[in-house]
């Protein structure tokens, strides 16, 4: 299920984003839980957004800056973003158990900005 963050950052600006991944019974992990966690920007069509996919993103905290590119608009677009987690943790049901997450923001459009093509 993808989970709705409470940011909402101008368009081309800097938002703080921070995450809670939870395990299979709803428990918070922590950082140092993930095994090679990795991210990535999508808007809601599945399109990666300025080059953040999960082969160039790893995760060092569960709060990161969003800025710039990050945030740009597109022509045809419906001002939300994915974020995409991916990575690995231990609980009592294993070791090297799966974790996908999405979190879901929207960018507030400035209309003094230029759309990306």
């Amino acid at each position: 299920m993808t989970q709705i963050i409470s940011v909402k950052p101008s368009e081309k600006g800097t938002a703080k984003v921070t995450i809670t991944p939870v395990d299979e019974e709803g428990i918070d992990l922590t950082l140092t839980q993930l095994k090679t966690p990795q991210w990535q920007l999508m808007k809601t069509d599945g399109t990666i957004v300025n080059n953040r996919d999960f082969a160039s993103c790893s995760i060092s905290a569960l709060s990161w800056a969003l800025t710039g590119d990050d945030l740009a608009l597109f022509d045809s677009d419906n001002y939300k973003r994915i974020l995409s987690i991916q990575a690995l943790y231990d609980s009592n049901l294993g070791n090297n158990l799966h974790l996908t997450a999405e979190f879901m923001f929207e960018i507030d459009p400035l209309f003094g900005q230029v759309n990306q093509s």
